[in-house]
């Protein structure tokens, strides 16, 4: 994790900036650093910089130092994006076919060619085989092909992050990618046993629940969820037996295997018959496009779903698009080098930061202060700024935010992306002060004991909308 420390950047002077006008107000009052210090957090491990709309800096503290900024760089990502892509932007996916339709048994190679959807859901999945139903296919025959060569970054173990290849955050992008990679499981007590099942349905998958009930209700939910090759979930535990249900994600198989599950499960509930084999590889040059399918979602409204959830499928498969939807190859490196020039050409050049790929779960993405809040700044120069600033969550309503800052005097006022990880506590966003003022911030704490910023996070917002 970082430390300025241990960068040796210690030298470097981390005095406290003020720009908040000629008023006369204690300094301890006017000192937000305090929030944090006070929890025992060092300065060093503290980046803040809080700035007006008009690009006036009001409160600095280590503000050009490179910070790990967890999530809070998927603003980068999205921002990026629809500079790069427009706002109005849709993913198409196509389905293509080599082969013969005769009494409506298809016989041949069915491919589904992924266009980079960060967003192609089960009912999305539904409409498409609803379309190929009305073009008279009935029962397919032979092999059903991914296609996700639109991306050329190599796929990356699920368990390389944090040890975790279950959960859904650490689901690998994929140009191709369905319903995340990832279904709920659902678990309900019924009489003296657990019942299970996951939505959406997976064709061939099983779900094995091992759960002890025990008197209680929801406080006494305990899960593992365990996956048993070849197709086999189990999951083990404990449960109230007065808990009304219970509900969690996973992220199962491969994409390959995934993608033709979920495809097989909606084309056998259309009434179909299907009986191919899955494999991976490029779309035939001979073969036909059946039809294409456009999102119904501009990427303004992507954006909005990657930075409210924080979801990081989303914001992978949307940072390799920036490089592959504008004839890139598809990778890091690529996407990298493009919003960079992006930001040059905006006049904003942010030689300290390090993307990975975009999400924020990395260990090694870096941004300072001043740039991120560079980048608010510029958000704000659109035609309709409101847009984008109501991409973020909103302060006690919605996305990360929903059970956070929910003080009568936030509500609504603050609209800020949060950012999570062991070593790593940070908030980039927009407040409204009580002055009418609007504000553009960022604030990063690298620190193991970072946990302890949670809270000095929150009246940080507070402390923003009263004294500002």
């Amino acid at each position: 994790m970082f430390s300025p420390v241990r960068h040796g950047w210690w030298a470097l002077n981390v005095t406290l900036t003020f720009i908040v006008g000629a008023a006369t107000v204690r300094a301890a009052e006017r000192d937000p650093v305090a929030l944090f210090t006070q929890t025992g957090l060092p300065r060093e491990s503290i980046a803040l910089s809080i700035q007006s709309a008009d690009g006036k800096r009001l409160v600095e503290h280590q503000p050009h130092l490179p910070f790990n900024p967890a999530s809070t760089i998927k603003v980068v990502t999205t921002r990026a994006a629809l500079g790069i892509l427009g706002e109005d932007f849709r993913f198409r996916t196509q389905i293509f076919g080599k082969g013969s339709l005769r009494s409506g048994v298809f016989d041949g190679t069915l491919v589904l060619k992924g266009g980079g959807d960060p967003k192609l859901i089960r009912e999305d999945l539904e409409e498409i085989v609803g379309q190929l139903r009305a073009k008279g296919y009935r029962e397919l025959r032979g092999e059903w092909r991914l296609d996700g060569g639109l991306f050329s970054e190599p796929e990356a173990s699920p368990a390389q992050f944090d040890g975790q290849p279950l959960k859904p955050y650490n689901v690998i992008p994929h140009a191709g990618m369905l319903n995340f990679k990832s279904v709920g499981v659902v678990l309900s007590v019924s009489g003296r046993q657990v019942k299970a099942q996951v939505e959406p349905a997976l064709y061939g998958l099983s779900i094995a629940p091992k759960i002890k009930l025990l008197l209680g209700s929801c406080e006494q939910n305990r899960f593992t969820p365990i996956w048993r090759p070849p197709r086999t979930l189990m999951v083990e535990g404990q449960m109230g037996r007065q808990c009304p249900g219970a509900e969690f994600y996973v992220g199962v198989f491969d994409h390959l295997e995934f993608a033709y599950r979920l495809f097989a499960q909606t084309w056998i509930e259309s009434g179909g018959r299907i009986r191919m084999h899955p494999r991976t590889g490029p779309t035939p040059p001979e073969a036909q496009r059946l039809l294409e399918w456009t999102s119904p979602r501009p990427l303004i409204e992507l954006a909005g779903d990657i930075n409210k959830r924080s979801n990081n499928p989303m914001a992978r498969t949307v940072f390799l698009g920036i490089s592959a939807q504008t004839g890139g190859n598809g990778t890091s490196a690529d996407a990298q080098r493009k919003i960079h020039l992006w930001l040059e050409g905006r006049g904003l050049q942010f030689p300290e930061m390090v993307l990975e790929n975009g999400s924020g779960l990395s260990r090694h993405e870096r941004i300072s202060a001043r740039h991120m809040t560079a980048l608010l700044l510029d958000g704000l120069k659109g035609a309709d700024a409101s847009r984008w600033i109501e991409t973020l969550p909103a302060a006690g309503i919605d996305g990360t935010l929903r059970r956070r800052l929910k003080d009568p005097s936030v509500l609504g006022r603050a609209w800020v992306k949060t950012g999570t990880l062991d070593d790593v506590r940070a908030y980039a966003g927009y407040v409204r002060a009580n002055s009418g003022r609007l504000i553009a911030f960022s604030a990063f704490v690298n620190h193991p004991e970072a946990r302890l910023a949670r809270e000095p996070l929150d009246k940080l917002v507070e402390w923003m909308i009263e004294h500002l």
